[in-house]
């Protein structure tokens, strides 16, 4: 059964890590729903990448129940702890440290994946989370496909000082 993943705001990171997560099988992961704080931009992005479900609020979409993971990748701890007291398992682009203790509380799966651990392999025992008990090895090469197109990781494109800066 396929990993369902539902991601959070529209924004390039997510543009980017939907990309990455095509390189596992299809039958392992599938992106099912998206969300926005602007109903529009959760139509484009869904348009784009050929995602089911839309939701024009990060609520709604912490209310599906068909979502195994969220990706995040906005920062706000209001929204972190939105999806793990909704019992989802997160995965962001900021440090955790914050949400944390909300993450343990609700026994969900917490990773962070900010920039400079993009290479990082993922540490759990035999590759398996041990809150939903799913094969999460794939992350490590999810990371590394989007390191290569990052700035702050990829010395062919990190000759600017405003790499790191947003759109």
């Amino acid at each position: 059964m396929a990993t369902r993943w539902g991601i959070c705001s529209t924004g390039r990171i997510c543009h980017d890590f939907t990309v990455a997560l095509k390189t596992p099988p299809h039958e392992d992961h599938q992106v099912v729903a998206v969300a926005a704080r602007k109903l529009e931009d959760a139509q484009q992005f869904a348009t784009k990448h050929s995602i089911s479900r839309v939701y024009g609020s990060y609520e709604e979409l912490a209310r599906d129940p068909d979502i195994d993971v969220v990706y995040i990748g906005v920062y706000h701890p209001y929204r972190l702890m939105l999806f793990t007291n909704a019992k989802k398992n997160v995965l962001c682009e900021r440090e955790v440290k914050e949400i944390l203790s909300s993450a343990k509380r609700n026994y969900v799966f917490l990773m962070e994946m900010h920039c400079p651990f993009c290479g990082s392999s993922v540490t759990a025992p035999h590759g398996v989370c041990g809150v939903c008990g799913r094969d999460i090895t794939f992350l490590k090469d999810v990371a590394n496909k989007v390191a290569e197109e990052m700035p702050t990781t990829s010395a062919h494109l990190s000759a600017q000082p405003s790499t790191s800066a947003g759109k």
